[in-house]
């Protein structure tokens, strides 16, 4: 009887372990995952990006759950994808969808606004992110404008890395 009883407490207390566990390892993934994307997680809603040899702030985010590598651009209005990449992430357009004009570096060019799903960069997830698809000839990048920016409680940058706070 002393034998079921210590296998009964020994099978409780794993029971109220495993879980917490199998989150700590799980957590421990996700930030192997970023620091191996050279992205580091401070707290648990905050993305450490470090600049990369030109200085600039790239990360891979999930848009519409796909894997997409953006490149953070804070003189960019909004997040602005390509057509290409509009069709990967689900978003169909028709050539009538181009309604607004905006001005680039290279002129106006026409872009159909859209609204993206989700927008994930590690802990980091925004809702309903507004956007632009650009013509592919237009545009090489997808660029993570102020419309994706905005929506954190801050971003900046410490000694060549943007941390950004949810």
């Amino acid at each position: 009887m002393h034998r079921v009883l210590v296998f009964a407490a020994l099978a409780i207390g794993l029971s109220l372990a495993v879980p917490s566990l199998l989150s700590e390892r799980s957590a421990g993934e996700t930030a192997a995952e970023l620091a191996a994307a050279g992205q580091t997680p401070a707290t648990s809603r905050t993305v450490r990006i470090d600049a990369d040899r030109s200085g600039h702030f790239t990360a891979e985010f999930e848009i519409n759950g796909r894997k997409v590598d953006g490149l953070i651009d804070t003189g960019a209005t909004a997040v602005a994808i390509n057509e290409t990449m509009a069709r990967k992430l689900g978003v169909r357009l028709k050539p009538a969808d181009f309604t607004r004009r905006v001005q680039t570096a290279n002129g106006a060019i026409a872009v159909a606004p859209v609204v993206l799903k989700r927008m994930d960069l590690g802990p980091i997830r925004v809702r309903d992110v507004q956007a632009v698809v650009i013509a592919d000839d237009s545009l090489a990048h997808t660029l993570i404008g102020m419309s994706f920016l905005k929506r954190l409680r801050s971003y900046r940058v410490e000694n060549d890395t943007l941390v950004l706070s949810l």
